[in-house]
């Protein structure tokens, strides 16, 4: 039997094409209800080489104009940005006139005044005796001047403040008419400042509407070249299985170089086409086997690494606690000596101090006996009148 798909020779009992892949219907099955797709025409090669490459340039086309319609897009969006980002506005700067708030400024001095007086009268009261205040005469009639003339600004200001509603009608009347040309000057300037605004708005716009053109005019480009390769689709010459740019180069270049003569069969362009993308897979796999050795490698080289710098830092610091106990040892060895030579010494010296603080004990004990033994000698020598006798002294006998 053949490929339902690619037309190569294939056993009657296979389920699958071993050339495309395709599901095969067994021999045995009943037909299918739908109509079968209509064989590809058959054409030379030189026309299927210019079909395939007609089908490309639409394919790529299409690819190229969806490419330029991100591009054109992205620059929209940029320009608009740095054209908004360009604008800069004007602030109308004159100050408005002053209005004053004639109670508060008639309140403010008029405590100021009160605060004045209340210090200087405080300050007389407690800065001067009795006899400075009789001493300095002329002093006293300054400080009545200073008082007197703070009370009438009390007064003058106390009338100001009862006073200021109608001043500060008055000062109203004065600061709405001031406002009217300011406010006439403020209203021309935001006339202006809009109207500027508008027209940099407008350019922004227009720009836009550049751009939208030139994505419009690729967008009827790109339905062109998608109208010109379903006319070719149409004509049903390559199979659906390979309708995309990349299947479509290979097949042209196949058959330019002579590899294939056709596109059909098991020497067919498709059955090549099929067997490189399997190769090209294998090796894929080959490679991506190779690389995640290689990472795996370098992984474990990088483990490794880690670990025998771990056992060299171990080593380190073993060699440093053996250095650490072998003097620690050697101290205790030497301290050990020279405290049993200390002990030793110490021995010697008591031992010769008691020899020493005995000796007179031994000594008067040993003197004490023999003068005992003399004592009883001499009594019995007295018994039988042996008196005329002399005993020898201990030290004699010595």
């Amino acid at each position: 039997m053949f490929c339902e798909s690619c037309g190569a020779k294939i056993p009657d009992n296979a389920k699958f094409c071993k050339f495309c892949g395709a599901q095969q219907t067994p021999l045995d099955a009943p037909a299918p209800s739908v109509p079968a797709p209509a064989a590809p025409a058959a054409v030379d090669k030189q026309a299927l080489i210019a079909h395939l490459d007609a089908l490309y340039a639409a394919e790529m086309g299409m690819v190229y104009a969806d490419q330029l319609m991100a591009q054109l897009a992205g620059q929209k969006k940029e320009a608009l940005r740095r054209h908004s980002a360009q604008y800069q506005p004007a602030y109308f700067t004159e100050k408005p006139p002053e209005r004053r708030n004639c109670a508060a400024e008639a309140q403010k001095e008029l405590d100021r005044w009160r605060k004045s007086y209340n210090d200087h009268v405080q300050s007389l009261s407690s800065g001067r005796t009795i006899t400075d205040r009789i001493l300095h005469t002329f002093d006293r009639i300054q400080d009545q001047k200073d008082l007197a003339e703070k009370r009438t600004q009390i007064a003058h200001w106390e009338n100001e403040v009862r006073l200021a509603p109608q001043r500060q009608a008055l000062e109203d009347e004065r600061w709405n008419k001031a406002m009217q040309p300011y406010n006439a000057r403020k209203a021309q300037f935001d006339a202006r400042e809009a109207a500027r605004r508008s027209a940099w708005d407008e350019a922004g716009c227009a720009m836009g509407r550049r751009f939208d053109e030139s994505i419009a005019d690729t967008q009827r480009q790109k339905d062109e070249f998608a109208a010109r390769r379903q006319k070719l689709y149409n004509l049903n010459i390559v199979y659906e299985k390979f309708r995309d740019p990349v299947a479509e180069f290979q097949l042209a270049e196949y058959l330019r170089m002579g590899l294939v003569n056709s596109l059909e069969g098991p020497q067919g362009g498709y059955a090549f086409y099929l067997n490189e993308l399997q190769a090209n897979r294998i090796c894929g796999s080959i490679q991506e086997l190779q690389r995640s050795m290689e990472n795996r490698l370098d992984e474990l080289i990088d483990r490794m690494s880690a670990l025998a710098e771990q056992l060299r830092k171990a080593n380190q610091r073993l060699h440093q606690v053996r250095s650490t106990v072998f003097d620690c040892c050697e101290a205790m060895r030497s301290g050990f000596a020279a405290t049993t030579d200390h002990i030793s010494r110490m021995s010697d010296d008591v031992r010769e101090e008691l020899d020493r603080q005995a000796r007179p004990i031994r000594e008067a004990v040993q003197r004490s006996e023999y003068n005992q033994y003399l004592e009883a000698m001499r009594r019995e020598l007295d018994k039988y009148d042996y008196g005329r006798l002399r005993v020898p002294t201990l030290d004699e006998v010595r």
